[in-house]
This record gives structure tokens, C-alpha cells and sequence, in this order.
């Protein structure tokens, strides 16, 4: 009996531990994406000609022409947060959603936030 356990957590051992080092190999390899699901970014160049492309669609509003962040989404669209804070709890802002059609950008959506 006591034979019969040994062997059994043994073997559970081992197939931990190989199973241990194919985790550790496989961590090392280039991931590979989904299908449907490619992660892309954007070159700190095109990004530049995009925010360009862009300035004059901001909001003209005092305050709410200020850039606070810009998601990329994919090569061709990004998200434009804009607006102010004046605390953790103090500010307001636009949403701006754009998209590339061709070599120009479009405004997708509009939209307000408040914090």
C-alpha cells in the first residue's frame, strides 16, 4: 500500500515538474495573436500626423481644447480625452472617438465626461 502511494505521488510529481518546465519554455516564445484579434499600435510619427490632422476638430470651448490623454486603438482609431482637472473629484472634459478613412481623420463620436 505504502508502495502503491509513493509511486502515485511520485509520478504526480514528475508530470508537475515536466509539466513545470513546458510552461517555462513556452513562456519564452513570441506570443501569437488571436485571429480577429490583432493588438497594434501606432509610430510615434503617425501619431504625431494624426494629433495634427486632428487639432482642428477639438472642441473650441475654453479649457476643453486641452489634451489630457490619447488612446490608441489601432492604426486607425484613436480615442482624445480632453478637458481639465482641478481635483480627484474636480473635472470635466470631452471624449472625442476618431477614425482614418483614407489619409484624413474623421470625428467618429462626441461625448462629455465629469468626475
Amino acid at each position: 500500500m505504502k508502495r502503491t502511494i509513493f509511486i502515485a505521488v511520485a509520478a504526480a510529481l514528475f508530470g508537475l515538474g515536466a509539466y513545470g518546465a513546458y510552461v517555462a519554455a513556452e513562456d519564452h516564445r513570441q506570443p501569437k495573436p488571436e485571429p480577429g484579434f490583432p493588438v497594434t499600435g501606432m509610430k510615434a510619427s503617425d501619431l504625431r500626423k494624426a494629433l495634427s490632422g486632428i487639432e482642428k476638430l477639438l472642441p473650441a470651448e475654453p479649457g476643453m481644447d486641452q489634451i489630457l490623454s490619447v488612446t490608441v486603438q489601432d492604426a486607425e482609431h484613436i480615442e482624445v480625452r480632453t478637458g481639465m482637472v482641478a481635483g480627484p473629484l474636480a473635472g470635466r472634459g470631452k471624449l472625442l472617438k476618431f477614425r482614418k478613412a483614407g489619409k484624413k481623420w474623421t470625428k467618429e463620436s462626441e461625448g462629455d465626461w465629469v468626475s
